[in-house]
This record gives C-alpha cells, structure tokens and sequence, in this order.
C-alpha cells in the first residue's frame, strides 16, 4: 500500500511540474559558481569518516550522517544566488529561508534536550559516545550558516523594507 502512495504522490508531483512551469518563464538563471559536487563530496566523505553507530548498520548510519551534512550546507547555494542576484529578495523566498532558520532553532532544541540519549557507550568505534555532540556540532553550523540571513530579515521586518543581499555584505 505504502509503494502505491509513494508511485502516485511521484505522478502527481511530475504531472504538476511539467504541467506548471509556465510560471517559472519570468525566473532569470544565473549561473552558480558553486556546483553541487563541491558540497556532496566533502559532505559525504565527512559522512564516511564521523557516523554515529546508533543501529548497527554502516550504511543507515552513514546514510542519515550524509543527509544531515547535506542539510546543513544545502542553503549555501541559495544565499550565493540570492547574493549575485543584488536586487530585493521576492518575499515568499525570504520567508521560507527565514522559516528554514526558525526550524533549524527549534531542531537544536530537541536534539540538545534529547543528545544524550544518542550515547552508544558499548560501540568499538573511535568516536564512540559522542554521537550526541556530533549532532548537536552539525545543528550549531546550520544555525550560524543561516543566522545572518534570519538577523538580515527581522531587520528588514521591522523597518517594513524589503531585503536585499548584494556585494559583499547585507543591505537593509
């Protein structure tokens, strides 16, 4: 039953993709300098190397370790776009990526309230026991990275004036 909601929420989205990308035609591409390969391999080399063992599989493990690398430098390429692009944010994106942040706060709470429960003190691996804090070190790097954005945006909010990342630094 799960496979037939997976196949068909798949269709759907494809269906509305192809069906709705008149809507993308006013969207100017600007090329990243930033591809993805020089996230992904790092991020899965990282993965590779410091994994929790938290159900005995090398490969869940690491698979989870890698998503969540990649979560946390995932926004990198969104802040180089919106950098290059030196004109206002739309205000949909700037309030997802804001909504990003705020997500982010509050994963760090649950997982600084609960990291300790991570402890694998049987585990033979190097690192054994200090899952919890590799966690807690990936959330703390994904709120620094979108710290500036979100501190950028309540600015911005609170002076009713839309946000512009250009140059080198944020202007409000």
């Amino acid at each position: 039953m799960h496979n037939i909601t997976y196949l068909s929420i798949t269709c759907i989205v494809t269906i509305f993709f192809f069906f709705t990308r008149k809507g993308f035609g006013n969207f100017k591409y600007i090329p990243s300098q930033l591809g993805p390969v020089v996230l992904v391999i790092p991020c899965l080399i990282l993965a590779l190397i410091f994994h929790p063992t938290l159900n005995k599989n090398k490969f869940t493990d690491t698979a989870w370790t890698f998503a969540a690398y990649l979560e946390t430098v995932s926004v990198l390429p969104q802040f180089y776009l919106l950098q290059k692009a030196n004109k206002p944010v739309e205000s949909w994106v700037s309030h997802f990526v804001f909504s990003l942040g705020l997500s982010r706060l509050f994963l760090f709470v649950f997982w600084f309230s609960s990291f300790h429960e991570l402890a694998d003190k049987k585990s033979r691996w190097f690192f054994s026991g200090y899952e919890g804090y590799l966690i807690l070190l990936v959330q703390l790097v994904h709120m620094a990275i979108m710290a500036e954005f979100c501190f950028y945006y309540l600015l911005a909010a609170k002076r009713k004036s839309p946000l512009v990342i250009g140059g080198l630094g944020v202007q409000v």
